[in-house]
């Protein structure tokens, strides 16, 4: 198609997960999770998990310092790492899941959002982003970020759209593509979607769970951020 048919969409909402630590007391850690709208944390497997020592997660690390599941299936609330031993001078790298421990892929590949927590404990974040969404009549291309270290491609990451405000854990998209990218930053499309004028359209990223192809169908538990706009 002709690059006048292209256009940039216009993002009305961008709802992503997201972390925030409430409290470092001791021997204890508490975190404020947040995910997206209709996510069951319990039910998908969702965790939190900590490394000393690290700025980023580190992806294959099978011995973390802290690990977590999330009990609740509500998209909000919160957890505590009990006996972690927060120490002065140390730091701290936590991360949050949106899915179960993956194999094959990285171990911790659904980790999709973090914080950074420094050796005064300054705390600073990661969230998971869908942005530059640009709508032809057949495509949709867009940019998005996951945190430092994460590998799409290995994990089996990818983006859906649904005709609709909102992403869905429940019907399929209209149109899937997997993330063929193993940097945690860059570029994805999905092709082959009719996209009209005037309509409302959502994209979804997931950080793991591609399995199309012949009668496949792709996991859409491990949806960890979204895009609503308008064509």
């Amino acid at each position: 198609m002709s690059t006048k048919e292209a256009q940039n969409a216009t993002a009305v909402q961008n709802p992503t997960t997201q972390i925030e630590i409430n409290a470092i007391v001791g021997n204890q850690l508490s975190v404020q999770y947040t995910g997206l709208p209709g996510n069951r944390p319990d039910t998908y497997g969702n965790y939190l998990v900590v490394w000393r020592n690290q700025n980023s997660i580190p992806y294959n690390d099978p011995n973390p310092d802290g690990f977590v599941e999330i009990t609740g299936d509500t998209s909000q609330g919160s957890q505590v790492f009990e006996n972690i031993t927060v120490q002065p001078g140390v730091t701290y790298v936590v991360g949050y899941a949106v899915g179960p421990k993956l194999s094959p892929g990285q171990e911790w590949g659904n980790v999709c959002t973090t914080c950074f927590i420094t050796t005064d404990q300054k705390t600073s974040y990661i969230t998971p982003e869908l942005t530059d969404l640009v709508a032809a009549t057949d495509s949709v291309t867009m940019n998005y970020k996951l945190p430092s270290g994460a590998s799409p491609k290995e994990n089996g990451a990818w983006v859906g759209i649904w005709q609709t405000g909102n992403a869905s854990y429940d019907q399929a998209p209209i149109a899937a593509n997997s993330i063929q990218n193993p940097s945690s930053q860059g570029g994805a499309a999905i092709n082959g979607v009719q996209i009209l004028i005037g309509q409302i359209y959502t994209v979804a990223l997931f950080t793991s769970g591609w399995k199309a192809g012949p009668g496949g169908t792709n996991v859409q538990t491990a949806m960890s951020c979204a895009a609503t706009i308008t064509t």
